[in-house]
């Protein structure tokens, strides 16, 4: 008697009427975040099905035909693996016959293999959106498809700034590693570690590198004044230039929010001035068909004119000022058809 199955040739057959053959494989010496990965697979295989596989270490027991190997393990002496393309943190999922290998580089307390657990984890249908909002199918079949997988974020610096999202479990679900500030995410080994730039400073840089409630209110008797090239570009989004226009825009802001704050706060002695010049002559752009080039020497004169007279905005040259004029009356639903180069 022949009995057909549904699963092919290509698929794992994880687990059959709520039983399975699997073990899970880990090393003694195993790195933080691959014990966790370990811990996760053991538990939601258990929620998926109903049954969790035992663990062992890898010294504990002889090589099987159904293993899930967690991490570097004593079975990469007959089956190496090169992870010199997972950079710091990416993923490896290798399948040998019936068994599998869920790992990443050495590095970040083994977050990578924390990581390529997760994603195993989203092959058997899981999904994770939030700390308290996850999919995890229920059945006692359980198969999943005998698929290498690699991948490798092109983003080092990884942050959603949200509550829903701050937890340990659901950062290292979305492979989050880094944040604004470590008061709201702070991920133990356990989870891989946190990536950090500049001491705690990436992104809202400038709040922290020169906080207004230590420059502007703590120094009361000291006269400044903060003067800042900006740029005309920060009229409207240039689909010629998305970034540069985007950062002279938020430039412009902050200085303009800095000048409300002033306000808010009593203080005069405090001046800042938005100094937003054209195209300027000078190499970086010599030999450019860059229409009303300015004249470098002229343009320092009226930088210098309006950092004397504490203007808090000045557009340099008069041709600019009218093109500006004329630029902020055109609606948006036009200006984006417009092919301003």
């Amino acid at each position: 008697l022949m009995l057909a199955s549904s699963a092919s040739a290509s698929d794992a057959v994880l687990y059959r009427n709520g039983r399975t053959d699997y073990r899970i494989i880990l090393s003694r010496d195993a790195l933080p975040a691959e014990l966790t990965a370990v811990r996760e697979l053991a538990t939601y295989l258990e929620k998926i099905t109903g049954t969790a596989p035992l663990a062992y270490y890898d010294t504990d027991v002889a090589p099987g035909k159904r293993e899930i190997i967690v991490g570097r393990t004593n079975r990469e002496e007959t089956f190496p693996l090169d992870r010199s393309s997972l950079g710091e943190d990416g993923l490896m999922i290798k399948w040998k016959g019936s068994s599998v290998f869920i790992t990443g580089p050495q590095t970040n307390y083994g977050r990578g293999t924390l990581y390529a657990a997760y994603e195993f984890l989203r092959l058997l249908g899981c999904e994770f959106y939030a700390k308290d909002t996850e999919v995890i199918p229920e059945t006692k079949d359980l198969k999943v498809e005998k698929k290498d997988i690699v991948q490798v974020s092109p983003f080092e610096h990884r942050d959603i700034y949200w509550s829903c999202v701050f937890g340990e479990e659901i950062s290292a679900k979305l492979r989050l590693n880094a944040c604004l500030t470590t008061e709201k995410r702070n991920l133990r080994p356990e989870y891989g570690g946190m990536r950090t730039y500049t001491a705690n400073k990436f992104v809202h840089t400038f709040d922290k590198i020169i906080p207004p409630s230590e420059y502007f209110e703590s120094h009361p008797e000291t006269d400044g004044q903060i003067a800042v090239i900006s740029s005309i570009a920060r009229t409207k989004g240039l689909g010629a230039a998305p970034a540069y226009s985007a950062s002279k825009r938020f430039t412009s802001h902050y200085l303009e929010s800095l000048c409300q704050l002033t306000a808010i706060k009593g203080i005069r002695n405090i001046h800042i001035t938005d100094i937003r010049p054209g195209f300027v002559k000078t190499p970086l752009i010599e030999g450019s068909r860059f229409p009303m080039q300015l004249d470098a020497a002229e343009v320092a004169a009226s930088i210098v004119r309006a950092v004397e007279r504490k203007r808090s905005v000045i557009t340099v040259n008069w041709l600019y000022r009218l093109l500006v004029f004329f630029w902020q009356l055109i609606p948006r639903c036009l200006w984006v058809r417009m092919k301003v180069r």
